[in-house]
C-alpha cells in the first residue's frame, strides 16, 4: 500500500506530495504476520500559520511489526526510528531523531461458568530525543479483560511509567520541562452492551 497526501496542518499548502508513506505485509505462516512501514516529509510546513499550529521539520521515519497468534494466545512487537518533525512544537529545538519498541503478550482463557477471562502483559520503551544522554520512557502494563457473557465485560488496566534521569515531559514546549518522577495509572471500566 501506498499514500501520497498533501501532509500540511492546514489545506491549502499547493504542494502535492508533503507526506508519502508505503507498508509492505507478508504473512509467511498462517499463525505469523510481518509488516514494515515508511514515511517521508520532504519539505518543512509553511511558516504562515494559525495561532497554536507549529511548522513541521521534513524527515524520515520507519516500522517494522510482527504479530504470532495461534487460537489462545497472542503475541505482538513493533519498533519504530525516525526524525523528530515536531522540534518547536514538542521534540525541542535539537531533537534529532527518535526510536520506539512495544510488545504485548495476551492470552485468551475460556471457562464453562465464569466467562472469559484475558490477562495482557505490555512494555514500552520511547526515546524520543536520541541526540542525547538519557530521554527513554519506559511503560509496563498488566490488564485483565473478564467477558461475562456476550452483554458484559469489565476490564481493569494498571500502567507504571519511568523516565531516565534528564527526560523531558513528553508534549511540553518548554526545554526545561523535565519528568523527576514516576507515574503509575490504573484504569477500571465496566462495559455493558445494549
Amino acid at each position: 500500500m501506498v499514500s501520497v497526501m498533501q501532509g500540511g496542518q492546514i489545506d491549502g499548502d499547493g504542494r502535492v506530495v508533503g507526506l508519502a508513506s508505503a507498508r509492505l505485509e507478508s504473512s509467511p505462516w498462517k499463525h505469523l504476520q510481518l509488516g514494515a512501514d515508511v514515511a517521508w516529509r520532504p519539505y518543512r510546513t509553511g511558516s504562515d500559520l494559525p495561532k497554536g499550529l507549529d511548522p513541521l521539520d521534513a524527515g524520515w521515519a520507519w516500522s517494522a511489526d510482527a504479530l504470532l497468534q495461534f487460537k489462545r494466545w497472542e503475541a505482538r512487537a513493533e519498533v519504530m526510528a525516525g526524525d523528530r518533525t515536531d522540534r518547536e512544537s514538542h521534540a525541542g529545538p535539537n531533537a534529532g531523531r527518535f526510536l520506539g519498541a512495544w510488545g504485548l503478550l495476551a492470552w485468551r482463557w475460556p471457562t464453562r461458568t465464569a466467562g472469559t477471562w484475558m490477562p495482557a502483559g505490555r512494555l514500552e520503551w520511547l526515546d524520543a530525543d536520541r541526540t542525547r544522554a538519557g530521554g527513554g520512557h519506559w511503560w509496563w502494563t498488566a490488564a485483565l479483560d473478564w467477558e461475562i457473557d456476550g452483554r458484559l465485560r469489565i476490564w481493569a488496566d494498571w500502567t507504571r511509567e519511568r523516565a531516565q534521569a534528564d527526560t523531558r515531559v513528553l508534549g511540553s514546549k518548554h526545554a526545561d520541562a523535565l519528568q523527576t518522577r514516576d507515574f503509575d495509572r490504573v484504569v477500571l471500566q465496566l462495559q455493558v452492551a445494549l
